[in-house]
């Protein structure tokens, strides 16, 4: 049997599908986190270590408690952080690659120490985990019912209500609007009376909560477990696709789902034998990230938020 009467069957497909979808909600919803964030002139290169922390915390509360107490502790931890870093940089006005890159450092190794300390070398192997719940009569529909109506209650959630309210939120309401001022010139908007300093520093503990959301995905949804370095670069592909998305929330779920489609082709190509190697496959999801990004700012012009890392003090000029 050939590699292309293996890939077009039926089950193959299905799979392919399925894994797509569940590999594309971690990076979505830290990417959402970041749009508010962005939107609003702050740049957190922290959202790989947070969304470990988040991994962590969801992890531990599964194991003590349930899974509703999982999604709890991935909230307080990131909102945490998030807090932690809207001092640093709204109230402090350090730089923010510096502070991002410090608790991106910070989290990914806390969160192995802390799994140590816990654990010892041998964490438990896995946890119950968010069920499958099929989505009545939609998961009947055949290849796509099975496909992307046979999964967990969290991917249901963003896909289907956080992606719409964070677009609605974001280009139908006034706080959509104040967030957007305040990343396009904070100064004006402070001067129509903007808070700024609370606006940037909502922004930054929403994107925390939702990187540390994103983080428990992967541990309550995905894989079940927790182990060293399980993000694996997707809070860095996060912060690509918010440019990527050019801060939208409708077009990061389609980029979300073209970064999903490259590791499942990754995983997939494994179980085939493809004749590549390993590593080259590795490295799939990472060079399309730098593809996608080439291809954005080469064919079509980007604008960013005018104040994006930039810190603002009232009354500088």
């Amino acid at each position: 049997m050939d590699l292309w009467s293996v890939v077009f069957t039926q089950e193959f497909i299905i799979e392919f599908l399925r894994a797509t979808v569940r590999m594309a909600t971690p990076i979505l919803i830290a990417c959402l986190g970041q749009i508010f964030t962005q939107r609003s002139g702050i740049l957190n290169l922290g959202v790989e270590g947070i969304m470990m922390m988040g991994a962590l915390a969801s992890f531990v509360g599964a194991l003590l408690i349930n899974d509703f107490a999982g999604l709890l502790f991935a909230v307080l931890v990131g909102g945490t952080l998030g807090l932690f870093i809207s001092v640093m940089m709204v109230n402090f006005s350090l730089p923010q690659h510096v502070v991002g890159i410090g608790f991106w450092m910070f989290g990914v190794n806390m969160a192995s120490f802390l799994a140590r300390i816990i654990w010892g070398f041998k964490p438990p192997t896995a946890i119950t985990g968010l069920p499958i719940t099929p989505i009545p009569i939609l998961d009947k529909i055949p290849i796509i019912g099975e496909a992307l109506f046979s999964h967990d209650i969290f991917l249901y959630f963003t896909f289907f209500v956080l992606v719409p309210l964070c677009w609605l939120v974001i280009h139908r309401t006034r706080w959509g609007l104040v967030i957007t001022a305040t990343g396009e010139n904070p100064k004006a908007a402070d001067t129509m009376g903007v808070n700024v300093y609370r606006v940037r520093s909502l922004c930054i503990i929403l994107g925390g909560i939702m990187a540390s959301l994103g983080g428990a995905y992967l541990t309550l949804a995905y894989v079940k477990m927790f182990s060293d370095g399980m993000t694996a670069g997707r809070g860095w592909i996060a912060i690509a696709l918010t440019f990527f998305s050019q801060w939208d929330p409708a077009k990061a779920l389609i980029g979300a789902l073209l970064f999903g489609a490259s590791y499942s082709f990754y995983f997939r190509a494994q179980t085939l034998a493809i004749p590549i190697p390993y590593r080259f496959l590795l490295m799939v999801p990472y060079v399309m990230t730098i593809v996608a990004m080439v291809i954005i700012y080469t064919r079509k012009r980007v604008v960013a938020p005018a104040a994006l890392a930039t810190p603002y003090r009232r009354g500088s000029t």
